[in-house]
């Protein structure tokens, strides 16, 4: 095989050399095999992993280009747009002023009036007031005068400017109560000859002024969106007198990427009563209530605290200070998106129970109580939501916690007690309360004219916008005014009651309506408080005129 290499070599070179020397005859060659050839395939190896590809044939052209752009005319005329036509329209005309006025049963005279300055975006100011007043009318009682007066005047005046408006009012009232709940005598005591012709009475006075700046919009007022300042003087025919002054706030502060609300009030007031007992007491509270709002996919949430630093000095029980925190959180929840959700929390404050305060509640009590203020801390959970497009409701439980809760007691004796020398009032006294609540309201706007509320009943309904009637209704419970051991000659459990109201007016035309007012409609004879009846149906009716 070697030999066979060699001599095709030395031919195959000597055939290149006569092919260039010798174009002619090439001669004769003589070829000798020795043995056959066999083919031999060897093993194949990689040595690239990844081979690289390059198109070596391909001759890519190169290509510059440029665009460039033309405008073309294009032919479009508008119609013309005619001028705006600009004119004085004239709105409405409000009414600046309003008397309404009638006459009830049993002496029951009834006047009110109120009169508005006319549209000005600078300012605004006007004047109110009212009187109402009633001499019998309360069935089964000892004294033949039972009636009550209520007398209102008042003026306000607002100014607004660029970035804030200034509110402020003045105002006094006064109101006459009698003390004629005496419902009756013991079978064992003959008392008729000796009865006093006429209750006690007594007057309450009070005059007040209040005034605010509030920014317009946010930052008009730098961090501050709300300042004011309120204050009264409150006194009564027994020599009570009462000052009360409270600055308050309303704050934005930045907080990162929230914000964060701010009330920051100051309130101090101060008690004088005519008495050895509880003759002075007064009260400093600064308050500071922050909060949080966060909302985060359709869920609100609410934190905060509310804070109560107060004072107490008494000349009889000497100076207290005691520092109050009270959480504050809500937490609402969609479960339907705009159609139902659910809600809860807690929340917290602090009530001070100032005399006007409790006379607001019991204008029956006796001057001379000692003011404790009352915290109350509300945990709650609720359902909120539509039923259709006109009804909605609204339904919520909890459990309220009270401490020194103000309540109103009535010696049980009272019936044995007719002198004109005795105040038959109420004392005012404190306890703690936990009570389990529930509640719900039904509201529905049937059309324009009809709209239901369902917590007690409101109904108001107005036919073909000239008769419009209104009804309340309210239910109240069985309440025991006393432990029924200390005196079983009276009954201490006072039975629950409904009272309904009805309201008729008619529009005679837009300055010109009559009404006619009915309180107590199913003549129910029920005690407010032990031994202080209801007033018996009774129709207050009249006119009013609006100009």
């Amino acid at each position: 095989m070697k030999f066979l290499k060699t001599f095709l070599i030395v031919g195959f070179i000597g055939f290149a050399a006569n092919a260039q020397g010798q174009p002619t005859d090439l001669g004769t060659v003589e070829v000798k095999v020795t043995n056959s050839y066999k083919a031999k395939v060897s093993e194949a190896v990689k040595h690239n992993e990844q081979p690289r590809f390059e198109d070596t044939t391909t001759n890519k052209i190169p290509v510059s280009y440029k665009i460039t752009s033309q405008p073309i005319e294009v032919k479009y005329k508008p119609e013309p747009i005619d001028f705006a036509k600009i004119r004085v329209v004239s709105v409405d005309k409000l009414s600046q002023g309003m008397v309404k006025g009638g006459f009830g049963l049993y002496g029951t005279p009834f006047i009110e009036g109120y009169w508005n300055s006319k549209r000005s975006s600078k300012e605004s100011y006007g004047f109110w007031g009212k009187h109402y007043s009633t001499k019998t009318g309360v069935q089964e009682t000892v004294y033949e005068s039972n009636g009550l007066s209520q007398n209102t005047l008042g003026g306000y005046y607002n100014h607004f400017y660029k970035a804030m408006t200034w509110e402020s009012q003045l105002y006094g009232k006064w109101d006459k109560y009698s003390y004629y709940g005496v419902d009756g005598f013991p079978d064992s005591l003959d008392y008729v000859e000796q009865s006093p012709r006429e209750a006690d009475y007594n007057w309450y006075r009070q005059y007040g002024v209040s005034t605010s700046l509030t920014g317009k919009k946010q930052k008009d007022m730098g961090w501050l969106d709300k300042a004011g300042l309120d204050y009264y003087n409150f006194s009564d025919r027994f020599k009570a007198n009462e000052n009360y002054l409270k600055v308050g706030s309303e704050w934005q502060l930045p907080a990162g990427e929230q914000k964060l609300d701010l009330d920051f009030n100051v309130t101090y007031f101060q008690t004088n009563f005519d008495t050895v007992a509880n003759g002075k007491q007064s009260y400093f509270t600064v308050q500071a209530r922050p909060k949080v709002e966060l909302t985060k996919n359709d869920i609100l949430f609410d934190f905060g605290l509310n804070i109560y630093s107060n004072s107490y000095n008494s000349q009889v029980v000497g100076n207290d200070y005691k520092l109050h925190f009270f959480p504050e959180l809500n937490l609402q929840f969609p479960f339907v998106k705009d159609v139902l959700s659910i809600y809860g929390g807690v929340k917290g404050q602090l009530q001070h129970n100032s005399y006007r305060h409790l006379t607001l509640q019991n204008p029956y009590i006796m001057p001379g109580d000692t003011l404790l203020p009352t915290r109350t801390t509300d945990i709650y959970v609720g359902l909120v939501g539509i039923l259709s497009s006109t009804t909605s409701f609204n339904i919520k439980g909890g459990i309220m916690l009270q401490k020194d809760l103000a309540l109103f007691y009535r010696n049980p004796f009272y019936q044995t007690l007719i002198d004109s020398a005795v105040f038959h009032g109420l004392d005012v006294r404190y306890d703690d309360s936990e009570t389990f609540y529930a509640r719900g309201e039904l509201a529905s706007n049937l059309n324009d004219n009809l709209q239901i509320t369902l917590l007690g009943l409101d109904v108001d309904y107005t036919i073909k916008e000239k008769i419009k009637l209104g009804t309340d209704c309210n239910y109240v419970g069985k309440r025991e005014a006393f432990m029924q051991d200390i005196n079983p000659a009276v009954e201490s459990t006072l039975p629950g009651y409904l009272d309904v109201a009805l309201d008729v007016e008619y529009l005679y035309n837009s300055r010109l309506t009559a009404f006619v007012n009915v309180s107590n409609l199913l003549n129910n004879k029920y005690d407010m408080y032990l031994g202080y009846k209801a007033q018996s149906i009774n129709f207050l009716m009249g006119f009013s005129y609006k100009f």
